[in-house]
């Protein structure tokens, strides 16, 4: 069983696992954040617009594999505005996938 297999972190031991060196950490709550009922939109959104470089990354996948529409203008004015070159990927690969490119 993993790590995350079992869905007992809150939200915001999910963002704060944002931050952590190790890859599998991050994307396993990328990944649980993005396939919670309900979607955590406020909180990702938060993230988006006022974390850390890799915080406002990670939620932006998370939006993008959550395929909520309320979440493309947020994204897109990320991927416009941000002034990190990795942040505006992401935010470039989430609007692919909320759009249907991916």
């Amino acid at each position: 069983m993993g790590f995350f297999s079992k869905k007992t972190h809150s939200v915001s031991e999910l963002i704060a696992m944002f931050e952590s060196d190790n890859i599998e950490t991050r994307t396993g709550a990328v990944v649980e954040l993005a396939f919670m009922d309900p979607l955590p939109f406020d909180e990702l959104l938060d993230a988006l617009k006022n974390g850390t470089p890799f915080t406002r990354e990670c939620a932006a996948a998370a939006l993008g594999k959550s395929g909520d529409a309320r979440a493309i203008e947020p994204v897109r004015e990320v991927y416009k505005y941000d002034n990190n070159q990795a942040v505006c990927a992401r935010a470039r690969e989430a609007l692919d996938r909320l759009e249907g490119r991916m």
